[in-house]
């Protein structure tokens, strides 16, 4: 018996079509190499972390920014000028863009949060934080501006 792959009767031509080619141009083994099991694995932890934390992100931003609206509903809620203007704060919400707009204007660092009330609806504006309590507030309702502080 000769070594010519094709004349090996145990191994017919058509069971293996690569067979007789050179190894540069034999196929990779099912499964890939190690290198390539390493990469996925590695890959898919750091997707993994990378995934959690992003999720941790969104999740700390959205408490931070309850935390501060709790904190302007509770201190400006029974405002006179509030009261007046709004009624009771019914709905209260943060404004990033906007306050990312009054930042750039001042070197002050401002929360905007849209304000509405059974009377009607504004915005109040903060800075100044101290603890729960903020030192600068503007409610703006339309065209009339009124300082909270006063």
């Amino acid at each position: 018996m000769s070594n010519n792959p094709y004349n090996n009767p145990y191994n017919s031509p058509g069971s293996n079509p690569n067979q007789g080619l050179p190894a540069h141009l034999q196929p990779l083994p099912r499964g890939g190499t190690p290198w390539m099991k390493i990469f996925l694995i590695v890959g898919g932890i750091l997707g993994t972390v990378l995934l959690l934390c992003c999720v941790a992100s969104v999740g700390f931003w959205l408490l931070s920014t309850s935390v501060l609206a709790t904190a302007v509903k509770a201190q400006f809620n029974d405002h006179p000028i509030v009261q007046r203007e709004l009624g009771a704060i019914d709905n209260i919400t943060l404004k990033f863009w906007e306050s990312v707009e009054e930042q750039s204007r001042s070197d002050k660092q401002y929360f905007v949060f849209d304000v509405s009330g059974p009377n009607g609806s504004g915005k109040i504006i903060v800075a100044e934080q101290a603890g729960d309590q903020f030192k600068l507030a503007i409610l703006k309702v339309g065209l009339d501006t009124f300082d909270l502080m006063e």
